[in-house]
């Protein structure tokens, strides 16, 4: 979908299915509405995901639920016809598409940021433009704060997820006047579950949207019930799974007078750069790049890095040494240099 249609009210009050997806992924957006449409799917926006298996299926996202996830969390910030939002995140993830949803539902208005991300440059959209709100993941916060910007009068929310959101770069951030909210949510929530409330932080423990009913089991994992609730999962095959009545995530979490902590994941996914990444997927696909006598690991304190030992090599350079370092990307890996001590990844 292009971005220009998404502010279209003919997006928001159609009855057919849509294709939120990552061109550089290559997937064919075609035979995914066609298998959409054979399983009996109406009315939705598909966004790519992967399971377990790591084998790539679509979450598929009712109009009717990304709405009412785009009202509740409207309400809950106080935004409405007035408000204008700063979309600086890819609409192939629900963080980016759910502005849009938030602006139609609202009547209020979206500026899209165009181009490579650069913090200083985005600081001058948000003043020029006098953007009121906006949603950040933490190295686009980082960079911000890096680059010493302070915050552009007008903005007054600046919400935060898709990772976890150091301490000391939230301190940093606020004492430079960025309004941060931190949030909590997934693709299969429609964006968020959890938010904190304007002027009341509360991080980690953020509190619970109204439209959500959350419950965790004895091992402490998520499971959600509301309006915002997805579809199911489409299989490239065509197999189309029904999200049950209640939701069981994979997500571990604590729960406390209506307000939720995120502990950390039951399954060994982590997100890089935005991307749940499966690391018993990635570290399979490591070793069958790598030559036989080699074996490959993922670190996860350090998700995005593959550690090859033994003597095998690594693509793209034939002089390795025991221990190697490898940039996941897609299946790929491609050697990368030994950061500093707590150097950040790029934005988007």
């Amino acid at each position: 979908m292009e971005t220009a249609d998404l502010a279209a009210a003919e997006v928001w009050e159609s009855d057919a299915n849509a294709a939120a997806l990552n061109p550089a992924l290559g997937e064919d957006a075609g035979a995914w509405l066609r298998a959409a449409d054979a399983a009996g799917v109406r009315g939705s926006v598909l966004f790519q995901t992967s399971g377990t298996t790591g084998a790539p299926r679509m979450a598929c996202l009712p109009r009717s639920a990304l709405l009412a996830s785009a009202r509740a969390v409207s309400a809950h910030l106080g935004l409405g016809a007035a408000d204008r939002w700063l979309c600086a995140l890819p609409t192939f993830h629900v963080g980016g598409f759910s502005i849009y949803a938030r602006a139609f539902a609202g009547g209020g208005e979206v500026v899209a940021f165009s181009g490579k991300w650069d913090a200083a440059r985005f600081a001058a959209e948000l003043e020029r433009g006098a953007i009121t709100a906006t949603s950040l993941v933490p190295t686009q916060v980082h960079d911000l704060v890096r680059a010493r910007l302070p915050c552009p009068t007008p903005l007054r929310v600046a919400l935060v997820g898709g990772g976890a959101l150091p301490e000391a770069t939230a301190g940093d951030a606020r004492a430079l006047g960025w309004p941060l909210l931190r949030t909590y949510g997934m693709t299969e929530a429609c964006s968020q579950i959890a938010t904190e409330s304007p002027g009341s932080p509360t991080a980690p423990w953020l509190p619970i949207l109204p439209i959500w009913e959350a419950r965790a089991d004895a091992e402490g994992v998520l499971s959600l019930r509301g309006a915002a609730l997805f579809a199911g999962y489409l299989e490239r095959g065509g197999a189309f799974h029904r999200a049950p009545d209640w939701f069981r995530t994979s997500d571990c979490v604590a729960l406390e007078g209506g307000k939720i902590r995120f502990l950390g994941r039951a399954d060994r996914s982590v997100k890089i750069l935005g991307e749940l990444v499966n690391l018993d997927t990635e570290a399979a696909a490591a070793g069958r790049l790598l030559p036989e006598r080699g074996s490959a690991r993922i670190s996860r304190s350090s998700p995005h890095l593959i550690r090859a030992a033994g003597t095998a090599t690594c693509p793209r350079r034939r002089s390795a040494r025991d221990p190697r370092r490898c940039r996941v990307r897609h299946g790929c890996l491609t050697p990368v240099p030994r950061p500093s001590p707590g150097s950040p990844k790029s934005g988007w």
